[in-house]
């Protein structure tokens, strides 16, 4: 009997132990999953943010934010080997020369569809949908207008700046000058 109550304290002694551990600790490791969530989460957002922007200026890469979202890429998918070969294929490209648009909207292209498959969204989201962005017509036509408007601009801007010049090299005194000579 002595030993049965030997072993049942201690028993009771281990599960009062285990009880204090658990108690002690439970909080301890739900911060520690909470926290590695957390940066997860975060982590896998700033993936998002970036494809988000590259998809909405895939059509018009003539902003800012399309650069900023480049320049970002090295550090946000640091540890995925596609998307950064994508990343510097794309940038091997910018700085060649004799690039045509259509190889620069595939590359572009190539690099979005790597941060697809890197957010797990390639059986979701085929390339179809990736090349084929909503191009709004009359966006188009006011993007020519504006191309129009700087052209109209700078031929005025030349025209004044030729005009200005032949106006002070003939100034009136050298005007009177020559009058006199005559």
């Amino acid at each position: 009997m002595d030993t049965l109550t030997q072993e049942t304290s201690h028993i009771s002694y281990i599960i009062i132990t285990i009880n204090i551990l658990a108690i002690v600790l439970s909080p301890i490791i739900a911060n520690i999953i909470s926290i590695k969530m957390n940066q997860r989460n975060e982590k896998r957002n700033e993936k998002l943010k970036i494809l988000r922007i590259l998809m909405m200026t895939r059509m018009n890469r003539a902003c800012i934010d399309y650069a900023n979202a480049l320049n970002l890429i090295d550090i946000i998918f640091y540890d995925s080997k596609n998307v950064r070969k994508s990343y510097k294929d794309l940038l091997d490209m910018y700085y060649k020369g004799n690039v045509t648009d259509a190889e620069f909207n595939t590359k572009n292209l190539k690099l979005i569809e790597s941060i697809i498959k890197d957010l797990g969204y390639s059986k979701k989201i085929n390339w179809d949908e990736i090349s084929l962005p909503y191009a709004p017509q009359w966006y188009f036509r006011e993007l020519e207008k504006s191309e129009e408007n700087k052209k109209i601009t700078f031929l005025i801007g030349q025209f004044l700046n030729t005009f200005m010049h032949t106006q002070q090299s003939t100034s009136p005194n050298e005007q009177s000058n020559q009058d006199n000579h005559a």
